[in-house]
């Protein structure tokens, strides 16, 4: 009895398992699903071991896998789907040209070698900024900052996407689009504050957040402005320069308030340089209350150079 319930316990036990994997046997054949495998090389032709590989299916760049090198520099990419595959290879400050695989048959072959050095890759997207080339320079950057994440040159990959962001959203004519674009500017900002906060990059990047806060605020999103306000607040003299930009994006915003703290700047500031910059803001801005304070500065600020500059901007309004 023992022996036949036995029997019956594991042909019931062999059933659930096969009804279990026979589906998804049936749904991987009908995926037809491939694999690849290469290996990666350093220039000298030497196997490089713990190299991420990544895979890119061009129809549908959201469809991404990756593995890393073995001992043998040797790598493979399970479950991929047919089509035309996106390759590359990193490791360190190094990765390899990107490669098109087209894969309707399992691949063995595909060899990545570490060529192009993260500097490079940089330069080649600034140089597309320069060129005014920003969509080219938008599909080099994220990726630059998601694959090397270790690289010394993150900071300004971090500080740059964020400027291309901000240069495409200005570019479009279409509100939501131009706003969808200057939001996305801002997590790489606030990860360049946050992360480096010793960086040359940081007070660069400040501005730039304060300024796109101010474009988002007009546009109606009245929560940036908390960007501003932390701005305006700065005590340390050594980020004078992200103050003042906070104060100009004030201005307009809210002028009664801006021009009383202006004012007090311009008036009082023992840094001639820092009352000369506050002079550009109120020159720039054209108001009456601005000008009526550019008079005062130009009667009587102590450095000629300030009241110079003040009288200047008088003359052209």
């Amino acid at each position: 009895m023992r022996n036949i319930l036995g029997s019956v316990t594991k042909g019931i036990g062999v059933f659930l398992l096969i009804a279990l994997l026979c589906p998804l046997a049936l749904a991987q054949a009908g995926r037809g699903d491939l694999f690849m495998s290469g290996f990666v090389r350093d220039e000298d032709g030497s196997p490089r071991v713990g190299a991420r590989v990544v895979a890119v299916f061009e129809a549908r760049l959201d469809i991404k896998r990756e593995t890393r090198t073995d001992e043998q520099g040797k790598w493979t990419i399970l479950f991929l789907k047919k089509g035309k595959w996106i390759v590359s290879a990193f490791a360190e400050e190094r990765m390899s040209e990107m490669t098109d695989v087209f894969l309707n048959v399992n691949r063995q072959d595909i060899e990545l070698t570490l060529s192009r050095t993260a500097a490079d890759i940089l330069v080649e997207a600034k140089t597309a900024i320069y060129n005014e080339e920003y969509e080219k320079a938008i599909q080099i950057l994220p990726w630059f900052i998601a694959y090397f994440p270790e690289s010394r040159e993150l900071e300004s990959a971090l500080f740059w996407t964020s400027h291309t962001y901000d240069r495409l959203g200005r570019s479009k004519e279409d509100r939501r689009e131009a706003i969808s674009l200057e939001t996305k500017a801002l997590p790489y900002l606030d990860r360049l504050i946050s992360d480096f906060p010793g960086s040359e990059w940081v007070d660069d990047a400040e501005i730039l957040r304060i300024d796109i806060a101010l474009r988002l605020f007009q546009w109606g999103h009245r929560q940036y402005a908390d960007f501003i306000e932390k701005g305006i607040k700065i005590q340390d003299r050594s980020k004078i320069d992200i103050k003042l930009a906070a104060l100009d994006a004030l201005l307009r915003m809210d002028q009664k308030r801006a021009i009383g703290i202006l004012s007090d700047i311009a008036l009082d500031d023992p840094d001639p340089g820092v009352r000369k910059k506050v002079v550009l803001i109120l020159g720039q801005s054209g108001t009456k209350e601005a000008t009526a304070l550019l008079e005062t500065v130009a009667e009587k600020d102590p450095e000629s150079t300030v009241r110079k500059a003040a009288a200047i901007w008088l003359e052209r309004h």
